[in-house]
C-alpha cells in the first residue's frame, strides 16, 4: 500500500506539488483562474521525470546494460547504483531556479511534466 511508501526529498511527485505554491505569483490569478481566454505560453520538460537512453546516453550507460532503453528498465536492471544515479540526476537537470526563470524570465505560465507511471506514489516504493 502507499501508505508504507515514503517518497524520497526529490521525488518528482512531491517537486511538482511544491510548484503549486508558485501559482500566487501567476498575473490576475492566472493559475488558478484559467479559462478558454487564457494565452498559455509554455514548455514540455520531458527527459528530466521520464527518462529514455537517447536523452541521457551517460546516465544509461554508467549505470545498466545495453538492454536498459527506458528510466523502468534502467531502475530495475541498475538496482541502487541506478537509482542514485537518477536521483542525482533529477535534482540537477531541472532546479527549482529553472521554474523561476521560466516564469520571471521567460514569460512562461505553462509547464507539462511527463511523468512515468512508476512514479506514482502506490507504485513508487524502491525508486527514486
Amino acid at each position: 500500500s502507499s501508505s508504507s511508501c515514503v517518497l524520497p526529498p526529490h521525488h518528482p511527485l512531491l517537486f511538482a506539488m511544491a510548484l503549486r505554491s508558485c501559482a500566487a505569483d501567476a498575473p490576475d490569478g492566472m493559475a488558478a483562474n484559467a479559462s478558454s481566454s487564457t494565452t498559455w505560453r509554455g514548455v514540455n520538460l520531458g527527459g528530466w521525470l521520464v527518462l529514455e537512453r537517447w536523452m541521457a546516453p551517460g546516465l544509461f550507460e554508467e549505470n545498466a546494460p545495453p538492454e536498459a532503453g527506458d528510466e523502468l528498465s534502467l531502475l530495475r536492471l541498475g538496482g541502487e547504483r541506478a537509482g542514485k544515479a537518477v536521483e542525482r540526476f533529477r535534482e540537477s537537470f531541472v532546479t527549482e531556479e529553472d521554474f523561476r526563470w521560466l516564469r520571471h524570465v521567460a514569460g512562461l505560465n505553462a509547464v507539462r511534466l511527463p511523468l512515468g507511471f512508476w512514479c506514482l506514489a502506490e507504485h513508487a516504493c524502491g525508486t527514486p
